[in-house]
């Protein structure tokens, strides 16, 4: 075969793996953003005033989290923000007439009070604590983290509190 061949063949050869580069780069990047865009769906279900809903959030949540789209910082700090909710003692997260960073709210705007969430049954609360510690779990085992015996604990729905360390 002539030279010339040769350096078209080379030159093909680079253009296909540029190619195939560029698909499998836009592929994960979309994978990336649409992982994200189902944790913003998660997370916006777990501010709501319905116990059902919050807990259907967490479950999700485990699962969108616990994906290779996902950087192992950024599932660090989804974990933080889900074992923050497990305390029962913690505040609420979401937003109320007075907290939000934009000023106070009209009423009727999404949710703008923690009353119904106060209102929560323990049973209420028992199962979207169990969801929340349930996505906690999932997280920590895909990085191959330890998991504590409490969040155990309270994803098979028994009242444990975390210790505070």
């Amino acid at each position: 075969m002539p030279a010339q061949a040769w350096i078209t063949f080379i030159v093909g050869v680079f253009a296909v793996i540029g190619v195939a580069g560029t698909v499998n780069q836009r592929t994960r990047a979309d994978n990336r953003s649409q992982s994200w865009q189902r944790i913003t769906w998660c997370l916006e279900r777990t501010v709501s005033d319905n116990p059902d809903e919050v807990a259907l959030g967490w479950t999700v949540f485990g699962t969108v989290a616990a994906t290779p789209f996902i950087a192992k910082t950024d599932r660090r700090t989804l974990r933080a923000i889900a074992d923050r909710d497990i305390d029962p003692g913690s505040d609420d997260l979401a937003e109320t007439d007075d907290n939000s960073d934009n000023g106070p709210r009209p009423r009727g705007a999404l949710m703008t009070t923690t009353e119904p969430r106060r209102a929560w049954t323990p049973e209420q609360r028992r199962k979207v604590r169990a969801a929340t510690a349930g996505a906690s779990i999932k997280l920590r085992e895909y990085d191959n983290d330890p998991v504590p015996q409490w969040l155990r604990d309270v994803a098979a729905g028994k009242d444990t509190k975390p210790p505070t360390d």
